[in-house]
């Protein structure tokens, strides 16, 4: 699957981290646009529920593997950057989540929350 590369933020000068490989079974094209990996999960069941296998595991396979491919790339990032400065990382840290927990971390992107205790 193809991939893009992240833009900067023009406040920041850091990645969003919007970008990523779109399935072409989905008709659409890599953008800046976050995907809805729960709707397309559920589309695909949709389609095995109406017997159109084929479409359906492909497409869901498709969308498993955008998915994991996003989330690794994303999490070894976050990992790498956890004793770096605020400032200076790829991704910020999440406050829209409402996490209380001084030991919890939350990272948003690509529409993935990631969630790190420490």
């Amino acid at each position: 699957m193809g991939g893009g590369n992240s833009k900067p933020a023009a406040s920041t000068n850091r990645p969003l981290g919007q970008t990523g490989a779109f399935a072409p079974a989905l008709n659409t094209a890599a953008t800046t646009v976050s995907r809805n990996w729960n709707e397309e999960f559920q589309q695909a069941l949709d389609l095995i529920d109406k017997e159109d296998f084929a479409r359906g595991y492909a497409q869901l396979a498709s969308v498993t593997a955008d998915f994991h491919d996003a989330a690794e790339r994303m999490v070894e990032i976050i990992i790498s950057e956890l004793a770096v400065v605020e400032a200076d990382k790829t991704y910020i840290e999440s406050a829209s989540l409402g996490f209380d927990d001084p030991n919890i971390t939350v990272y948003e992107a690509k529409n993935i929350t990631f969630t790190i205790a420490h």
